[in-house]
């Protein structure tokens, strides 16, 4: 069977790896761990002296990392994986102590500092908080310091949660405009569904429907993230216009590899546009507060021409969110067209709904703006 989005080993591209300067690596939590829970120690050691090779090289590094829950598993006296969130969150904060130690005390031995930042969904949704995190990390980078990410568990609820480390560092990645995001994980790519484990797929040119066919997951007592979730990051990022590289991470020597451009694991190409900053914010990072459903005319004058969305396209209103919040502009079907940051309130949205923009100053009191979304500050659906 062909496969759209499949192409042929690109190891030019791979050569051009050596060039990238700034990289976010995700390491998971089987990655980390032993078989009894416990942190592996010696792994840690061992990774960070690869990262140490890379920051020798000149390049700039960020490690979104796992394990935090399974290193804290045996202290709270689980014999596996938490099931309710007191257990999750209790092992979480048993645990992390236990991990930004450990790599603490590995990077010491080369000489390299470390910083810690504990990140819910929710410091992505605030564009100010978004921003002080990606001009923190830059910060960090600059001064020669390693900065260590990790989901706050011991915080987060099921509204706040990114589910798993691997939406993280695709998060991260795109806020950072990284030159490549690297996920370490315990498989050595994505394979054909061929009965072989051998058959890796080397380059993934787009991730469409017929890859995400590809997909089977073996989630372990230590992980939260498959295959499925790496591939959803893949390609939530390679849409914005950065690369992702999936690699076995048990490997030693793995990033040397990498960066050698010797072609191991399975390189997603990026989309060949960088999205700009502020509207991959509004794209990917955000979550609208609410919904405008729009008619035929809007979609096609929002997909087809940029225009923006006046209130007579509007059929319905929903959620509740203020001016300024970002909602999602939804079709009669409720597809997602577009995103963007409303120039008025839910109620004043409803209010207004259907009617033509110089009406408003007559039903609302005031007319601050003829759009309800300015095509400035929206980003349209393409991904």
């Amino acid at each position: 069977m062909f496969f759209s989005g499949l192409q042929v080993p690109d190891n030019r591209m791979r050569k051009e790896f050596s060039r990238f300067s700034t990289i976010v690596i995700k390491i998971g939590s089987n990655l980390l761990t032993t078989k009894q829970g416990s942190l592996n120690i010696a792994r840690i050691d061992s990774l960070a002296l690869e990262v140490g090779e890379l920051l020798s090289g000149g390049k700039k590094v960020v490690i979104i990392s796992s394990g935090a829950v399974a290193a804290g598993m045996g202290k709270v006296k689980l014999s596996g994986r938490p099931k309710t969130l007191p257990e999750f969150q209790a092992a979480a904060a048993a645990g992390q102590i236990s991990l930004m130690n450990r790599y603490y005390d590995a990077f010491q031995k080369i000489n390299v500092e470390v910083a810690q930042l504990l990140l819910t969904r929710d410091d992505f949704n605030d564009r100010t908080r978004y921003l002080n995190i990606r001009n923190c990390i830059s910060d960090l980078m600059n001064r020669g310091i390693v900065p260590i990410i990790n989901e706050n568990d011991t915080v987060a609820v099921d509204e706040l949660k990114f589910g798993d480390n691997d939406l993280l560092a695709g998060y991260v990645t795109m806020g950072l405009k990284a030159d490549i995001l690297v996920m370490l994980t315990s498989v050595a790519g994505l394979h054909r569904r061929s009965g072989s484990r051998n058959a890796v797929i080397s380059d993934v040119k787009e991730v469409t429907p017929e890859i995400e066919e590809l997909v089977y997951d073996e989630k372990t007592d230590m992980g939260t993230g498959g295959m499925s979730s790496k591939i959803s990051t893949a390609k939530m990022v390679t849409a914005a216009g950065e690369p992702v590289l999936l690699v076995d991470g048990r490997k030693r020597g793995i990033l040397k590899d990498v960066f050698k451009g010797r072609g191991v694991g399975t390189f997603f190409h990026a989309s060949g546009k960088k999205i700009p900053g502020r509207k991959r914010w509004l794209a990917f990072s955000a979550q609208p507060a609410g919904s405008i459903i729009v008619d035929p005319g809007a979609v096609r004058a929002i997909q087809e021409k940029g225009k923006s969305l006046l209130p007579a396209g509007v059929l319905k209103v929903t959620g509740r969110f203020e001016s300024g919040e970002l909602v999602a502009v939804k079709d009669a079907k409720k597809r997602t067209i577009a995103k963007g940051l409303t120039n008025y309130s839910s109620d004043e949205a409803k209010r207004i709904a259907g009617r033509q923009s110089n009406e408003i100053k007559n039903i609302l009191g005031y007319s601050a703006y003829n759009e309800l979304v300015h095509r400035n500050n929206m980003v349209v659906e393409e991904f």
